[in-house]
């Protein structure tokens, strides 16, 4: 009964591209700081973020050209369930489809088990492979209506093998767009977490793509293929006349 897949449509070919995604093996977080006011002015328009994890989102987001119109918040909270969540504005219900808000909540504090796998404990390149990760949710919500969503609500909250391709789609969205790389590494990340017993790392391969999954997805994109060990830049974007957000404080 619950065996559909979650995206309606195939996951994208690389020749569906116009244009490759930029894909970046490791993100130097000094190298793209410094680059900030180009990354705003391409990929800040509608969006809010914390400014410590500025960066991040922005970087994300560059992985998602289609989404540089779509009001996106991201916001620490002091637990989300599960850590960090991409979820509709509940106010959705009542603005016009073309109006809706997305928002990405971080946790700052979870259960001791799960405190190495807060947002703030990963490296800066997982970093952007989560938030890419999300982005890849929100990407998915593009089309749908209020009913929709409260059916995938129900579907993810009622169906355990829903949920588990739910999130394995949407490991491999953020896959098919460039972040290949930053996706293997935050699934390594988790999967190293001592504090976690065996079932709940059994768990966690249940939902999510583990290293050696994620790797054969990679394979299918020339893309990853091409890029050496040293690649650790991508060509930045040229500031655009869009309008740019300016880092919401938190």
């Amino acid at each position: 009964m619950f065996g559909w897949h979650v995206f309606q449509q195939p996951l994208p070919h690389e020749k569906s591209f116009p244009q490759l995604p930029p894909v970046v093996k490791y993100y130097d977080q000094e190298y793209y700081r410094q680059h900030i006011d180009s990354l705003r002015a391409a990929f800040g328009f509608k969006k809010i973020y914390p400014p410590e994890y500025e960066l991040q989102a922005l970087l994300a987001l560059s992985h998602y050209p289609e989404l540089w119109d779509t009001p996106i918040h991201f916001q620490k909270v002091e637990q989300a369930f599960p850590l960090i969540a991409a979820r509709p504005d509940p106010l959705n219900l009542l603005r016009s489809r073309s109006n809706w808000i997305y928002h990405v909540y971080i946790s700052e504090k979870a259960t001791e088990p799960l405190e190495p796998d807060l947002f703030a404990n990963f490296s800066f390149n997982a970093q952007v492979g989560i938030l890419g990760h999300e982005l890849a949710h929100t990407l998915y919500y593009q089309d749908k209506t209020a009913a929709d969503m409260i059916a995938i609500g129900a579907k993810y909250l009622f169906s355990d093998p829903y949920k588990a391709q739910f999130e394995q789609d949407t490991d491999r969205q953020a896959i098919a767009h460039g972040l290949g790389w930053q996706v293997l590494e935050y699934a390594t990340h988790y999967r190293q977490n001592s504090r976690l017993s065996p079932q709940e790392i059994a768990a966690i391969d249940r939902y999510y793509l583990n290293p050696s999954l994620v790797k054969a997805v990679m394979h299918r994109y020339r893309f990853y293929r091409e890029v050496s060990a040293e690649h650790n830049t991508a060509s930045l974007p040229a500031a655009s006349n869009r309008p740019a957000s300016k880092p919401a404080k938190f």
